[in-house]
């Protein structure tokens, strides 16, 4: 008897072994260093925002191998592009998959060397390494260089957004949107809705950019009618109009 429970514990003292060690393994080689673009971002009730295809916005992190990092948001708006720089700030990696970004703690699930992801307040953020060249990092980071040395207490641009944010969005989407609308009950997708919130936080110019099926299609621009005024986005202290896409999921 003594025999099979030393042997029960030789046995799981060694798989205990192996885990810490892959581990250590996986923790090891991951290198957080280097330029990482944020691909899509997802709510805990599925709604997902894909950025993979440049057409209205695009973020890079920065991250230095002194455990800071500089991020910016670029936004893509009739053939230009607007920049909107965050303070350079300082984050860490720990071995127990903990993400820490300026004090803040988030769960961070590695999925190979170069894709990660990180949930901030219900939304999970997807972001994957990227090769630029080093003539563009330099350019990036001299529009942040720049942003800081004006001693800007806050970024010169914000996006408009729904008054409460992402998360009281897609309550909004949620409740209002009647799926039985859709007479086949086998479409599944995204209805991407475009419309223009102007620099009084009204919506215009509403209109289906990808639509899924002529049903889906009205129902999800019935639901983005029926939102409130937006809180309008700003530009050097300015209100200014702003082009929002908006995924609708069915």
């Amino acid at each position: 008897m003594k025999k099979s429970i030393l042997l029960l514990l030789i046995l799981s003292a060694f798989v205990t072994g192996i885990k810490a060690q892959s581990t250590t393994v996986v923790n090891k080689s991951f290198k957080m260093e280097g330029v990482w673009r944020l691909l899509k971002t997802e709510s805990s009730d599925g709604m997902l925002e894909d950025l993979t295809n440049y057409k209205s916005m695009r973020e890079y992190k920065i991250l230095e191998a002194d455990n800071s990092y500089y991020c910016i948001d670029i936004y893509y708006s009739a053939g230009s592009e607007r920049y909107a720089p965050h303070e350079k700030a300082t984050y860490s990696y720990t071995a127990a998959s903990n993400y820490i970004e300026n004090g803040r703690t988030t769960e961070m699930k590695i999925v190979d060397d170069r894709t990660f992801s990180m949930v901030w307040n219900n939304i999970t953020q997807y972001y994957q390494r990227v090769d630029l060249p080093l003539e563009e990092i330099s350019f990036l980071k001299g529009v942040i260089s720049n942003h800081e040395a004006d001693q800007i207490a806050a970024p010169t641009k914000t996006i408009a957004h729904f008054k409460g944010g992402d998360p009281v969005l897609y309550d909004f989407i949620k409740q209002n949107l009647v799926k039985d609308k859709v007479k086949n009950k086998k479409i599944e997708g995204v209805v991407l809705v475009q419309m223009i919130v102007d620099k009084d936080g009204v919506k215009k110019n509403i209109h289906v950019l990808r639509g899924l099926s002529p049903d889906a299609d009205v129902e999800a621009m019935r639901v983005v009618n029926m939102m409130p005024d937006w809180i309008p986005a700003v530009e050097n202290g300015q209100a200014v109009d702003m082009t929002i896409t908006l995924p609708i999921r069915f």
